[in-house]
């Protein structure tokens, strides 16, 4: 009796901190998915723990999968209010059991499709199982740009959940004035040559 008032007690429990579980659904518009073997991954979005509001993004190994394969989720923008300048990515990920790795990764393309820039988190992965975080990646974006390709990836197998993206540009204005702020905080002339201080 008091085995099944324990069982019941944590089955309520686990009720009351995950909420009522629902299926998981497609990825809505404008996002897109790209895989590069079919039927090794499912992606949608889903209710459970998101980092905020009511869902996030999520891919999902569905077999035995090796790490020259791999999924992403992915959406395009205009490069206008970022082109000449530099872009960053931010976004929260979490991850369960990612034996190859996971992140965020971001694209310049010229109006052909040509890519101009490119970067993606393979030289700080994220692997195993974690909580949510926060990562970023960044690029410079020439002025030839004419799209801007964002998105998150799964590389081989385990589960990637993504939420709260979000895209801050540094216009070329700025920038500038960012370099000039660098080089005036600049000291004249060099010191402790010797290493004595």
């Amino acid at each position: 009796m008091v085995r099944l008032k324990r069982i019941v007690e944590a089955l309520l429990f686990a009720l009351a901190f995950w909420g009522p579980a629902q299926a998981d659904e497609p990825l809505s518009p404008p996002w897109k998915s790209y895989v590069t073997l079919p039927g090794a991954y499912q992606l949608g979005s889903s209710n459970v723990l998101p980092n905020e509001g009511k869902s996030c993004a999520f891919i999902r190994s569905q077999k035995d999968v090796g790490v020259k394969v791999h999924a992403l989720i992915y959406q395009a923008v205009s490069s206008k209010p970022y082109r000449g300048g530099k872009l960053t990515l931010k976004g929260f990920l979490r991850t369960r059991e990612v034996q190859g790795w996971a992140g965020l990764w971001v694209r310049a393309e010229d109006a052909q499709g040509r890519v101009l820039s490119f970067q993606n988190m393979m030289d700080r992965p994220v692997r195993g199982s974690t909580e949510w975080s926060p990562y970023q990646v960044g690029i410079d974006l020439p002025d030839q740009t004419a799209k801007v390709v964002f998105g998150a990836l799964l590389v081989g197998q385990g589960e990637v959940w993504v939420d709260r993206l979000s895209l801050e540009g540094i216009g070329p204005e700025r920038a500038i004035e960012k370099l000039r702020q660098k080089i005036r905080s600049l000291p004249e002339k060099p010191t402790n040559l010797g290493f004595e201080e």
